[in-house]
């Protein structure tokens, strides 16, 4: 039995090391140039120009994200008593009438607002819908 209990460990190379470390830097620099090719066709076609085609649910699930992100940023600035411009992106003291970096005149800042009553979201796919849809116009999938 001693020669099942005594495996050795295949020595491994530095030259080994090497290659998989400079696989695995290739392998991100690949990731890396996916992301930046799916970012140029997301903002060069927009969710208008994919309508109908295998990109439609990712591009709108894309902005639905990007809302979010928006009204999240939008929230924590709130909670620290301040605002972002609008036009330039400065940030402000909440209840400025107008930035101190582009002069933009700033609307008031409202309460928190219940969505949009015109308005509903997927069930599926979470994209922005008419209040009487029926069906997803972007995954089809029937609404409640």
């Amino acid at each position: 039995m001693k020669l099942f209990d005594s495996k050795k460990e295949p020595a491994v190379s530095p030259e080994i090391v090497e290659c998989d470390r400079r696989m695995a830097e290739l392998a991100q620099r690949k990731q890396a140039i996916y992301t930046h090719i799916g970012e140029l066709y997301v903002k060069e076609n927009g969710s208008d120009k994919v309508a109908g085609t295998p990109y439609e649910s990712d591009v709108c699930e894309l902005g639905n994200i990007e809302r979010g992100m928006q009204e999240l940023d939008r929230r924590k600035l709130a909670l620290q008593g301040l605002r972002r411009c609008e036009k330039c992106g400065n940030i402000l003291v909440l209840d400025s009438a107008f930035c101190n970096k582009c002069g933009v005149k700033l609307e008031a800042v409202k309460e928190e607002e219940a969505p949009a009553a015109d308005s509903k979201k997927c069930v599926n796919c979470g994209c922005e819908l008419d209040k009487d849809a029926m069906f997803c116009s972007n995954c089809g999938t029937k609404q409640e």
